[in-house]
Protein backbone atom coordinates (compact mmCIF):
# COMPACT_ATOMS: atom_id res chain seq x y z
CA UNK A 1 0.00 0.00 0.00
CA UNK A 2 1.34 3.47 -0.80
CA UNK A 3 -0.28 4.87 2.37
CA UNK A 4 -0.61 1.98 4.86
CA UNK A 5 -1.32 4.42 7.70
CA UNK A 6 -4.54 5.52 5.98
CA UNK A 7 -6.67 2.36 6.11
CA UNK A 8 -9.27 3.04 8.77
CA UNK A 9 -12.74 2.42 10.09
CA UNK A 10 -14.79 5.26 11.55
CA UNK A 11 -18.05 5.88 13.41
CA UNK A 12 -19.90 9.19 13.65
CA UNK A 13 -22.09 9.83 16.70
CA UNK A 14 -24.68 12.53 17.33
CA UNK A 15 -24.52 13.81 20.91
CA UNK A 16 -27.92 13.79 22.62
CA UNK A 17 -26.92 15.63 25.82
CA UNK A 18 -24.31 18.27 26.66
CA UNK A 19 -20.81 16.82 27.00
CA UNK A 20 -18.38 17.56 29.82
CA UNK A 21 -14.87 17.71 28.37
CA UNK A 22 -13.13 16.30 31.43
CA UNK A 23 -15.42 13.26 31.53
CA UNK A 24 -15.08 12.80 27.78
CA UNK A 25 -11.28 12.77 28.03
CA UNK A 26 -11.34 10.35 30.97
CA UNK A 27 -13.75 8.00 29.16
CA UNK A 28 -11.45 7.89 26.11
CA UNK A 29 -8.44 7.17 28.34
CA UNK A 30 -10.41 4.34 29.96
CA UNK A 31 -11.00 2.80 26.52
CA UNK A 32 -7.31 3.04 25.64
CA UNK A 33 -6.27 1.41 28.92
CA UNK A 34 -8.88 -1.34 28.78
CA UNK A 35 -8.51 -2.48 25.16
CA UNK A 36 -5.00 -3.54 24.18
CA UNK A 37 -5.52 -3.25 20.43
CA UNK A 38 -6.07 0.52 20.71
CA UNK A 39 -2.46 0.79 21.95
CA UNK A 40 -0.91 -1.14 19.07
CA UNK A 41 2.22 0.14 17.38
CA UNK A 42 3.71 -1.37 14.23
CA UNK A 43 7.32 -0.98 13.17
CA UNK A 44 8.86 -2.13 9.90
CA UNK A 45 12.20 -3.84 10.54
CA UNK A 46 14.77 -5.70 8.44
CA UNK A 47 12.99 -8.97 9.23
CA UNK A 48 9.46 -7.69 8.59
CA UNK A 49 6.72 -5.93 10.53
CA UNK A 50 6.81 -6.08 14.32
CA UNK A 51 3.66 -5.42 16.31
CA UNK A 52 3.68 -4.39 19.96
CA UNK A 53 1.30 -3.09 22.62
CA UNK A 54 2.64 -0.11 24.55
CA UNK A 55 1.68 2.40 27.19
CA UNK A 56 -0.17 5.14 25.34
CA UNK A 57 1.50 8.57 25.38
CA UNK A 58 -0.63 10.04 22.58
CA UNK A 59 -3.97 11.49 23.61
CA UNK A 60 -6.31 11.23 20.61
CA UNK A 61 -9.03 13.86 21.30
CA UNK A 62 -9.21 16.98 19.10
CA UNK A 63 -11.90 19.62 19.63
CA UNK A 64 -13.32 21.71 16.78
CA UNK A 65 -15.51 24.60 17.90
CA UNK A 66 -17.83 25.55 15.03
CA UNK A 67 -20.58 26.96 17.25
CA UNK A 68 -20.03 30.46 15.88
CA UNK A 69 -20.69 29.16 12.35
CA UNK A 70 -23.68 26.96 13.13
CA UNK A 71 -25.35 29.80 15.02
CA UNK A 72 -25.76 31.82 11.82
CA UNK A 73 -25.75 29.13 9.12
CA UNK A 74 -27.72 25.97 8.40
CA UNK A 75 -25.97 22.68 9.18
CA UNK A 76 -25.61 21.94 5.45
CA UNK A 77 -23.28 24.93 5.15
CA UNK A 78 -21.09 23.72 8.04
CA UNK A 79 -20.87 20.10 6.84
CA UNK A 80 -18.09 20.72 4.25
CA UNK A 81 -15.95 22.27 7.00
CA UNK A 82 -16.57 19.26 9.25
CA UNK A 83 -15.72 16.89 6.39
CA UNK A 84 -12.46 18.73 5.67
CA UNK A 85 -11.37 18.46 9.30
CA UNK A 86 -12.39 14.79 9.38
CA UNK A 87 -10.43 14.10 6.22
CA UNK A 88 -7.25 15.53 7.76
CA UNK A 89 -7.71 13.30 10.81
CA UNK A 90 -8.35 10.24 8.66
CA UNK A 91 -4.94 10.70 7.04
CA UNK A 92 -3.13 11.55 10.28
CA UNK A 93 -2.84 8.13 11.93
CA UNK A 94 0.68 6.78 12.36
CA UNK A 95 1.42 3.05 12.49
CA UNK A 96 4.44 3.52 14.72
CA UNK A 97 2.86 5.90 17.25
CA UNK A 98 -0.97 5.93 17.33
CA UNK A 99 -3.89 4.20 15.63
CA UNK A 100 -6.74 6.20 17.19
CA UNK A 101 -8.19 9.69 16.69
CA UNK A 102 -11.34 11.17 18.22
CA UNK A 103 -12.89 14.46 17.09
CA UNK A 104 -15.46 16.50 19.01
CA UNK A 105 -17.31 18.90 16.73
CA UNK A 106 -18.99 21.56 18.86
CA UNK A 107 -21.98 23.01 17.01
CA UNK A 108 -23.52 25.19 19.70
CA UNK A 109 -27.15 25.39 20.70
CA UNK A 110 -28.52 25.38 17.16
CA UNK A 111 -27.39 21.83 16.33
CA UNK A 112 -26.36 18.67 18.16
CA UNK A 113 -22.62 18.17 18.65
CA UNK A 114 -20.89 15.32 16.80
CA UNK A 115 -18.26 12.82 17.92
CA UNK A 116 -16.11 11.08 15.33
CA UNK A 117 -14.12 7.98 16.30
CA UNK A 118 -11.38 6.98 13.82
CA UNK A 119 -9.36 3.77 14.36
CA UNK A 120 -6.94 2.05 11.99
CA UNK A 121 -8.47 -1.15 10.62
CA UNK A 122 -5.59 -3.19 12.07
CA UNK A 123 -7.02 -2.44 15.52
CA UNK A 124 -10.78 -2.82 14.96
CA UNK A 125 -13.46 -4.67 13.04
CA UNK A 126 -17.25 -4.48 12.94
CA UNK A 127 -17.70 -6.40 16.20
CA UNK A 128 -15.11 -4.18 17.92
CA UNK A 129 -17.26 -1.10 17.37
CA UNK A 130 -20.15 -2.65 19.27
CA UNK A 131 -17.82 -3.26 22.23
CA UNK A 132 -16.18 0.18 22.08
CA UNK A 133 -19.39 2.17 21.82
CA UNK A 134 -20.98 0.22 24.66
CA UNK A 135 -17.91 0.74 26.86
CA UNK A 136 -17.56 4.42 25.96
CA UNK A 137 -21.12 5.18 27.03
CA UNK A 138 -20.77 3.12 30.20
CA UNK A 139 -17.50 4.84 31.17
CA UNK A 140 -18.86 8.34 30.54
CA UNK A 141 -22.04 7.73 32.49
CA UNK A 142 -20.11 6.23 35.44
CA UNK A 143 -17.89 9.31 35.53
CA UNK A 144 -20.85 11.71 35.52
CA UNK A 145 -22.25 9.83 38.52
CA UNK A 146 -18.98 10.16 40.43
CA UNK A 147 -18.13 6.48 40.09
CA UNK A 148 -14.84 4.80 39.26
CA UNK A 149 -14.88 3.42 35.73
CA UNK A 150 -15.56 -0.32 35.79
CA UNK A 151 -15.83 -1.89 32.34
CA UNK A 152 -16.83 -5.52 31.70
CA UNK A 153 -14.02 -8.03 32.05
CA UNK A 154 -11.70 -8.59 29.11
CA UNK A 155 -11.83 -11.80 27.15
CA UNK A 156 -8.91 -13.52 25.38
CA UNK A 157 -6.30 -10.94 24.37
CA UNK A 158 -5.33 -10.19 20.79
CA UNK A 159 -1.78 -11.36 21.64
CA UNK A 160 -2.99 -14.69 23.05
CA UNK A 161 -5.07 -15.30 19.93
CA UNK A 162 -2.09 -14.63 17.66
CA UNK A 163 0.07 -17.00 19.67
CA UNK A 164 -2.62 -19.71 19.56
CA UNK A 165 -2.85 -19.47 15.77
CA UNK A 166 0.94 -19.79 15.48
CA UNK A 167 1.07 -22.87 17.71
CA UNK A 168 -1.87 -24.44 15.88
CA UNK A 169 -0.16 -23.88 12.53
CA UNK A 170 2.96 -25.60 13.84
CA UNK A 171 0.97 -28.63 14.99
CA UNK A 172 -0.71 -31.34 12.96
CA UNK A 173 -3.84 -29.67 11.59
CA UNK A 174 -6.85 -31.95 11.33
CA UNK A 175 -6.65 -34.11 8.22
CA UNK A 176 -10.25 -33.31 7.32
CA UNK A 177 -9.32 -29.64 6.91
CA UNK A 178 -6.21 -30.49 4.89
CA UNK A 179 -8.20 -32.80 2.63
CA UNK A 180 -10.92 -30.18 2.05
CA UNK A 181 -8.55 -27.36 1.13
CA UNK A 182 -6.38 -29.60 -1.04
CA UNK A 183 -9.53 -30.55 -2.96
CA UNK A 184 -10.53 -26.88 -3.23
CA UNK A 185 -7.08 -26.08 -4.60
CA UNK A 186 -7.62 -28.53 -7.45
CA UNK A 187 -11.20 -27.47 -8.19
CA UNK A 188 -10.35 -23.76 -8.30
CA UNK A 189 -7.80 -24.10 -11.07
CA UNK A 190 -10.52 -24.18 -13.74
CA UNK A 191 -12.55 -21.21 -12.53
CA UNK A 192 -13.73 -18.61 -15.03
CA UNK A 193 -12.56 -15.00 -14.74
CA UNK A 194 -15.13 -12.21 -14.42
CA UNK A 195 -15.98 -10.29 -17.57
CA UNK A 196 -14.53 -6.76 -17.52
CA UNK A 197 -15.63 -3.77 -19.62
CA UNK A 198 -12.12 -2.31 -19.57
CA UNK A 199 -9.47 -4.77 -18.25
CA UNK A 200 -6.71 -2.13 -18.40
CA UNK A 201 -8.61 0.40 -16.28
CA UNK A 202 -7.19 1.55 -12.96
CA UNK A 203 -8.58 -0.10 -9.84
CA UNK A 204 -7.83 2.14 -6.84
CA UNK A 205 -9.68 4.02 -4.14
CA UNK A 206 -9.81 7.04 -6.42
CA UNK A 207 -11.77 5.15 -9.08
CA UNK A 208 -14.10 3.35 -6.68
CA UNK A 209 -17.88 3.71 -6.97
CA UNK A 210 -20.78 2.02 -5.22
CA UNK A 211 -24.27 0.82 -5.97
CA UNK A 212 -26.46 -0.02 -3.00
CA UNK A 213 -29.00 -2.85 -3.04
CA UNK A 214 -31.55 -2.68 -0.24
CA UNK A 215 -34.71 -4.40 0.91
CA UNK A 216 -37.67 -2.91 2.70
CA UNK A 217 -38.24 -3.64 6.37
CA UNK A 218 -40.99 -6.10 5.42
CA UNK A 219 -38.80 -7.88 2.87
CA UNK A 220 -35.92 -8.05 5.33
CA UNK A 221 -38.16 -9.52 8.00
CA UNK A 222 -39.35 -12.18 5.54
CA UNK A 223 -35.72 -12.96 4.68
CA UNK A 224 -34.92 -13.45 8.36
CA UNK A 225 -38.00 -15.53 9.24
CA UNK A 226 -39.77 -17.12 6.27
CA UNK A 227 -36.75 -18.38 4.32
CA UNK A 228 -35.16 -20.22 7.28
CA UNK A 229 -38.49 -21.91 8.03
CA UNK A 230 -38.66 -23.33 4.53
CA UNK A 231 -35.11 -24.60 4.03
CA UNK A 232 -33.40 -24.28 7.42
CA UNK A 233 -30.93 -21.81 5.94
CA UNK A 234 -28.80 -18.97 7.29
CA UNK A 235 -28.93 -15.52 5.78
CA UNK A 236 -25.40 -15.74 4.35
CA UNK A 237 -26.38 -18.88 2.42
CA UNK A 238 -29.43 -17.16 0.96
CA UNK A 239 -27.49 -14.06 -0.10
CA UNK A 240 -24.72 -16.12 -1.69
CA UNK A 241 -27.28 -18.17 -3.61
CA UNK A 242 -28.75 -15.02 -5.13
CA UNK A 243 -25.22 -13.77 -5.87
CA UNK A 244 -24.12 -16.97 -7.61
CA UNK A 245 -27.39 -17.11 -9.52
CA UNK A 246 -26.91 -13.57 -10.84
CA UNK A 247 -23.21 -13.74 -11.62
CA UNK A 248 -23.10 -17.18 -13.23
CA UNK A 249 -25.71 -15.97 -15.72
CA UNK A 250 -23.40 -13.03 -16.45
CA UNK A 251 -20.24 -15.17 -16.68
CA UNK A 252 -21.89 -17.91 -18.72
CA UNK A 253 -20.53 -20.66 -16.47
CA UNK A 254 -22.15 -22.44 -13.53
CA UNK A 255 -19.40 -21.79 -10.94
CA UNK A 256 -18.21 -18.64 -9.19
CA UNK A 257 -14.95 -18.25 -7.26
CA UNK A 258 -15.52 -15.79 -4.43
CA UNK A 259 -13.64 -14.76 -1.29
CA UNK A 260 -16.17 -15.22 1.51
CA UNK A 261 -15.40 -13.31 4.70
CA UNK A 262 -16.63 -14.23 8.16
CA UNK A 263 -16.05 -12.44 11.45
CA UNK A 264 -13.28 -14.85 12.48
CA UNK A 265 -14.20 -14.99 16.17
CA UNK A 266 -15.42 -18.55 16.28
CA UNK A 267 -12.95 -20.85 18.00
CA UNK A 268 -12.64 -24.60 18.39
CA UNK A 269 -10.75 -24.07 21.68
CA UNK A 270 -12.73 -23.97 24.90
CA UNK A 271 -10.22 -21.68 26.63
CA UNK A 272 -10.54 -18.99 23.93
CA UNK A 273 -13.26 -16.33 24.22
CA UNK A 274 -13.16 -13.43 21.74
CA UNK A 275 -16.64 -12.09 22.43
CA UNK A 276 -15.32 -8.85 24.00
CA UNK A 277 -11.89 -8.65 22.40
CA UNK A 278 -11.17 -5.54 20.35
CA UNK A 279 -9.07 -6.11 17.22
CA UNK A 280 -9.32 -7.08 13.57
CA UNK A 281 -10.53 -10.67 13.45
CA UNK A 282 -11.51 -12.16 10.14
CA UNK A 283 -11.62 -15.43 8.26
CA UNK A 284 -11.39 -14.96 4.48
CA UNK A 285 -11.48 -18.05 2.30
CA UNK A 286 -11.81 -18.61 -1.48
CA UNK A 287 -14.86 -20.74 -2.20
CA UNK A 288 -15.87 -22.16 -5.58
CA UNK A 289 -19.68 -22.18 -5.49
CA UNK A 290 -21.54 -24.17 -8.15
CA UNK A 291 -25.19 -24.25 -9.21
CA UNK A 292 -26.66 -26.86 -11.53
CA UNK A 293 -30.29 -25.86 -11.96
CA UNK A 294 -32.53 -23.14 -13.34
CA UNK A 295 -34.63 -23.39 -10.18
CA UNK A 296 -33.33 -21.01 -7.55
CA UNK A 297 -34.78 -23.04 -4.68
CA UNK A 298 -32.73 -26.06 -5.84
CA UNK A 299 -29.67 -23.82 -6.06
CA UNK A 300 -30.32 -22.62 -2.51
CA UNK A 301 -30.08 -26.15 -1.17
CA UNK A 302 -26.91 -26.81 -3.19
CA UNK A 303 -25.18 -23.64 -2.04
CA UNK A 304 -26.26 -24.32 1.54
CA UNK A 305 -24.52 -27.71 1.46
CA UNK A 306 -21.38 -26.34 -0.20
CA UNK A 307 -21.01 -23.61 2.41
CA UNK A 308 -21.63 -25.96 5.33
CA UNK A 309 -18.97 -28.31 3.99
CA UNK A 310 -16.34 -25.64 4.73
CA UNK A 311 -14.53 -26.67 7.93
CA UNK A 312 -14.76 -24.20 10.83
CA UNK A 313 -16.14 -21.39 8.66
CA UNK A 314 -12.89 -21.18 6.70
CA UNK A 315 -10.51 -20.17 9.48
CA UNK A 316 -8.06 -22.97 8.60
CA UNK A 317 -7.53 -21.54 5.13
CA UNK A 318 -5.73 -18.47 6.44
CA UNK A 319 -3.62 -20.61 8.77
CA UNK A 320 -2.66 -23.04 6.02
CA UNK A 321 -2.08 -20.30 3.46
CA UNK A 322 -0.08 -17.80 5.52
CA UNK A 323 1.27 -19.49 8.66
CA UNK A 324 2.24 -22.94 7.37
CA UNK A 325 5.33 -22.80 5.16
CA UNK A 326 4.76 -26.22 3.55
CA UNK A 327 1.16 -25.44 2.61
CA UNK A 328 -0.44 -27.38 -0.25
CA UNK A 329 -3.01 -24.68 -0.97
CA UNK A 330 -0.82 -21.72 -1.90
CA UNK A 331 -1.73 -22.11 -5.58
CA UNK A 332 -5.46 -21.32 -5.20
CA UNK A 333 -6.15 -18.40 -7.57
CA UNK A 334 -6.99 -15.00 -6.12
CA UNK A 335 -10.78 -14.46 -6.47
CA UNK A 336 -11.88 -11.30 -8.26
CA UNK A 337 -14.93 -10.80 -6.07
CA UNK A 338 -15.40 -10.65 -2.29
CA UNK A 339 -18.51 -11.06 -0.15
CA UNK A 340 -18.91 -10.02 3.48
CA UNK A 341 -22.21 -10.06 5.35
CA UNK A 342 -21.61 -8.29 8.67
CA UNK A 343 -24.81 -9.22 10.50
CA UNK A 344 -27.40 -7.05 12.24
CA UNK A 345 -26.59 -3.65 13.67
CA UNK A 346 -28.68 -1.34 15.79
CA UNK A 347 -28.17 2.40 15.61
CA UNK A 348 -26.87 2.41 19.19
CA UNK A 349 -28.51 1.44 22.44
CA UNK A 350 -31.98 3.02 22.04
CA UNK A 351 -32.04 3.65 25.79
CA UNK A 352 -28.84 5.70 25.65
CA UNK A 353 -29.23 9.33 26.64
CA UNK A 354 -25.68 10.20 25.54
CA UNK A 355 -25.16 9.48 21.82
CA UNK A 356 -26.77 7.93 18.78
CA UNK A 357 -25.05 6.64 15.67
CA UNK A 358 -25.38 8.73 12.51
CA UNK A 359 -26.46 6.27 9.84
CA UNK A 360 -25.44 6.18 6.19
CA UNK A 361 -25.32 8.02 3.92
CA UNK A 362 -24.99 11.16 6.11
CA UNK A 363 -22.22 9.68 8.22
CA UNK A 364 -20.27 8.59 5.17
CA UNK A 365 -20.37 12.18 3.88
CA UNK A 366 -19.04 13.77 7.06
CA UNK A 367 -16.40 11.29 8.18
CA UNK A 368 -14.08 11.80 5.21
CA UNK A 369 -12.40 8.99 3.27
CA UNK A 370 -11.51 6.09 5.55
CA UNK A 371 -8.92 4.88 3.03
CA UNK A 372 -6.35 6.63 0.87
CA UNK A 373 -7.54 7.25 -2.66
CA UNK A 374 -4.21 5.84 -3.86
CA UNK A 375 -4.75 2.42 -2.27
CA UNK A 376 -5.04 -0.38 -4.84
CA UNK A 377 -8.28 -2.34 -4.60
CA UNK A 378 -7.80 -6.07 -4.03
CA UNK A 379 -10.92 -7.12 -5.94
CA UNK A 380 -12.80 -6.07 -9.07
CA UNK A 381 -16.11 -6.28 -7.17
CA UNK A 382 -16.51 -6.02 -3.38
CA UNK A 383 -19.86 -6.69 -1.72
CA UNK A 384 -20.38 -5.65 1.91
CA UNK A 385 -23.75 -5.89 3.58
CA UNK A 386 -25.55 -5.70 6.89
CA UNK A 387 -28.96 -5.17 8.43
CA UNK A 388 -29.31 -1.71 9.93
CA UNK A 389 -32.48 -0.35 11.52
CA UNK A 390 -34.35 -3.42 10.28
CA UNK A 391 -33.34 -3.12 6.62
CA UNK A 392 -30.87 -5.19 4.63
CA UNK A 393 -28.42 -3.33 2.45
CA UNK A 394 -25.51 -4.54 0.33
CA UNK A 395 -23.00 -2.12 -1.16
CA UNK A 396 -21.41 -3.25 -4.42
CA UNK A 397 -18.07 -1.48 -4.94
CA UNK A 398 -16.24 -1.45 -8.27
CA UNK A 399 -13.89 0.70 -10.34
CA UNK A 400 -15.58 3.08 -12.73
CA UNK A 401 -12.54 2.75 -14.98
CA UNK A 402 -13.07 -1.00 -15.27
CA UNK A 403 -16.87 -1.20 -15.40
CA UNK A 404 -19.62 0.92 -16.88
CA UNK A 405 -22.21 1.85 -14.27
CA UNK A 406 -24.87 0.33 -16.53
CA UNK A 407 -23.10 -3.06 -16.24
CA UNK A 408 -23.13 -2.91 -12.45
CA UNK A 409 -26.72 -1.69 -12.44
CA UNK A 410 -27.79 -4.75 -14.43
CA UNK A 411 -25.87 -7.11 -12.13
CA UNK A 412 -27.25 -5.61 -8.93
CA UNK A 413 -30.76 -5.69 -10.33
CA UNK A 414 -30.33 -9.34 -11.31
CA UNK A 415 -29.11 -10.09 -7.78
CA UNK A 416 -32.03 -8.29 -6.17
CA UNK A 417 -34.52 -10.05 -8.45
CA UNK A 418 -33.08 -13.45 -7.51
CA UNK A 419 -33.19 -12.58 -3.80
CA UNK A 420 -36.80 -11.41 -3.94
CA UNK A 421 -37.72 -14.51 -5.93
CA UNK A 422 -36.29 -16.67 -3.16
CA UNK A 423 -38.16 -14.77 -0.47
CA UNK A 424 -41.44 -15.01 -2.34
CA UNK A 425 -40.94 -18.73 -2.97
CA UNK A 426 -40.25 -19.44 0.70
CA UNK A 427 -43.36 -17.57 1.87
CA UNK A 428 -45.45 -20.40 0.40
CA UNK A 429 -46.60 -22.38 3.47
CA UNK A 430 -46.25 -25.68 1.58
CA UNK A 431 -42.55 -25.17 0.88
CA UNK A 432 -40.30 -27.27 3.12
CA UNK A 433 -36.95 -28.82 2.20
CA UNK A 434 -34.12 -30.50 4.05
CA UNK A 435 -30.55 -31.38 3.12
CA UNK A 436 -27.97 -33.74 4.66
CA UNK A 437 -26.36 -31.02 6.81
CA UNK A 438 -29.66 -30.66 8.70
CA UNK A 439 -29.12 -34.22 10.00
CA UNK A 440 -25.33 -34.36 10.04
CA UNK A 441 -25.10 -37.21 12.56
CA UNK A 442 -27.15 -39.46 10.27
CA UNK A 443 -24.44 -39.28 7.56
CA UNK A 444 -26.91 -39.57 4.69
CA UNK A 445 -26.64 -38.23 1.15
CA UNK A 446 -29.52 -36.31 -0.44
CA UNK A 447 -31.20 -39.35 -2.05
CA UNK A 448 -31.01 -41.38 1.17
CA UNK A 449 -32.40 -38.48 3.15
CA UNK A 450 -35.33 -38.08 0.77
CA UNK A 451 -36.11 -41.80 1.10
CA UNK A 452 -36.24 -41.50 4.88
CA UNK A 453 -38.32 -38.32 4.84
CA UNK A 454 -40.80 -39.97 2.49
CA UNK A 455 -41.83 -42.20 5.39
CA UNK A 456 -42.21 -39.40 7.93
CA UNK A 457 -45.02 -37.03 8.89
CA UNK A 458 -44.09 -34.31 11.38
CA UNK A 459 -44.76 -30.73 12.37
CA UNK A 460 -42.51 -27.78 11.53
CA UNK A 461 -43.36 -24.33 12.87
CA UNK A 462 -46.93 -25.42 13.49
CA UNK A 463 -47.39 -26.89 10.00
CA UNK A 464 -47.96 -30.61 9.55
CA UNK A 465 -45.82 -31.86 6.68
CA UNK A 466 -46.06 -35.20 4.88
CA UNK A 467 -42.99 -35.97 2.79
CA UNK A 468 -43.66 -38.01 -0.30
CA UNK A 469 -41.30 -39.21 -3.01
Amino acid sequence: MPHPHHYNQAVLLRVKAPLHQQYLEQAIVALLHHHDALRLQLMETETGWQQQIVLQDHFPLTCFDYSHLSATQPLEAVEPIIEQAAQQLQASLNLSTHLVQVAWFKLGESHSDLLLFIVHHLAVDGVSWRILLEDFQAAYQQLTQGQTVQLPAKTTSFKQWAERLQSYAASDINQQELKYWSSQSQRCQNHFALPVDNPKGENTGATSEQIRVSLSIEQTQALLTEVPKAYNTRIQEVLLTALVQALTQWIGYNSLLVDVENHGRESQWNDIDLSRTVGWFTAIAPILLTVESDQIEVNLQQIKEQIRAIPNHGIEYGILRYLKTDSVISNIPQPEISFNYLGQFGSTDPASTLVERVEQPIGRTLIGATQSRLQPRRYRIEINGAITAGQLYLDWSYSRQQYHRSTMARLTQSFQDALLQLIEHCQNPDVVGYTPSDFALAQLDQSQLEAVLAQVTFETDGREVKHEL
